[in-house]
C-alpha cells in the first residue's frame, strides 16, 4: 500500500517537483558508481605495483649474479714499449702483479696472436706481419668468458717507404805505399736505425801480419792504414772492414760488412 501510495504521489506531482526527484535520484546512482569504482582501482594499482617489484626483482638478481661471476681483477701490467718495422712488432710488458693467466694479444680484423706473459719483465716480438698495417696491442687477463683488457695500445707496421735504411753501399780503395806508404779508403754507407757504432778496418798480409785503421771522428770521411810503418810483406793483403752492430742484439754484435783482398 505505501508503494501504491507513493508512486500514486509522484504521478500527482508536478512537472518540477517530478524533475526535482529525478535529478536527485540520479545523483545518487552517479555517487554509487564512483564509491563502487574506487576499490578496483586501487587494486589494478596495487597489480602494477606488483609486476615493477617483480621485474626490478630479477634486474637486481641479474646484477648480483653478474657481479659474482665475474672476477675481481688483481693483476697489474704495464705496456713499456712497443716498436715497429714493416714486419714485425716489437714490445717490452712489464708485470708486477699477476692473480691469474695474463697474455699479451696482438689483432685487427684479419689476424690474432698471442703470447704469455709472466711476473717482471717481458719482452719479444710479432713477426712476419703485414707492412702499413694498423694493429691493437693488449694486455689480457684470461678468464672462462674471454679475456679482459688491462690495457690497449694502437700500433702500425711501416709501409716499405718509410723503412729505415741500415747498409753498406759501397767501398773505394787504393794502395799508395810507394808515395806515402799508407793504403787509402773510404765506405759510403747508411745507418737510419743508428745500429752500426765502433768501426774497425784491418790489413793482414799473408805471413799473419796485422795493420789496423784508427778511424777519424767521422766514418764516413776517407781513411788510411799504415802499411810500411806495420811492415806488412808482400804484394796482397786481406782487407776488412766490421763494426760493432745493435741490430739483433741489445749490448750489440761484432759484424763483418765487407772482405776482400787487395793489392798493396
Amino acid at each position: 500500500m505505501d508503494g501504491f501510495n507513493k508512486r500514486q504521489a509522484e504521478f500527482n506531482a508536478s512537472p518540477e517537483e517530478r524533475r526535482a526527484a529525478a535529478s536527485n535520484a540520479s545523483g545518487k546512482e552517479f555517487q554509487g558508481v564512483e564509491e563502487s569504482s574506487a576499490p578496483a582501482k586501487k587494486k589494478r594499482s596495487r597489480a602494477a605495483n606488483g609486476v615493477r617489484t617483480f621485474l626490478f626483482g630479477l634486474t637486481a638478481a641479474a646484477v648480483v649474479t653478474a657481479a659474482a661471476v665475474l672476477p675481481a681483477n688483481a693483476a697489474e701490467a704495464q705496456i713499456v714499449d712497443l716498436g715497429a718495422t714493416d714486419t714485425v712488432i716489437s714490445y717490452t710488458v712489464d708485470v708486477k702483479e699477476m692473480s691469474g693467466p695474463l697474455k699479451l694479444v696482438l689483432y685487427n680484423d684479419f689476424s690474432r696472436r698471442e703470447a704469455e706473459l709472466f711476473a717482471g719483465e717481458n719482452s719479444g716480438k710479432f713477426a712476419d706481419l703485414q707492412p702499413d698495417m694498423r694493429y691493437t696491442v693488449a694486455i689480457e687477463s684470461g678468464t672462462a668468458f674471454g679475456g679482459i683488457a688491462l690495457e690497449k695500445r694502437e700500433v702500425s707496421t711501416l709501409s716499405p717507404e718509410e723503412v729505415p735504411v741500415t747498409e753498406l753501399v759501397s767501398v773505394s780503395h787504393e794502395c799508395t805505399c810507394d808515395v806515402d806508404g799508407l793504403f787509402h779508403f773510404e765506405m759510403e754507407f747508411t745507418d737510419e736505425n743508428g745500429w752500426w757504432s765502433a768501426f774497425e778496418a784491418t790489413l793482414t798480409d799473408a805471413d799473419g801480419n796485422v795493420a789496423r785503421c784508427i778511424f777519424t771522428e767521422d766514418a764516413h770521411e776517407a781513411q788510411t792504414i799504415d802499411v810500411v810503418g806495420n811492415d806488412l810483406v808482400g804484394n796482397t793483403a786481406e782487407f776488412s772492414i766490421s763494426c760493432l752492430s745493435t741490430k739483433n742484439a741489445e749490448g750489440g754484435v761484432w759484424v763483418v760488412l765487407f772482405k776482400e783482398t787487395v793489392k798493396i
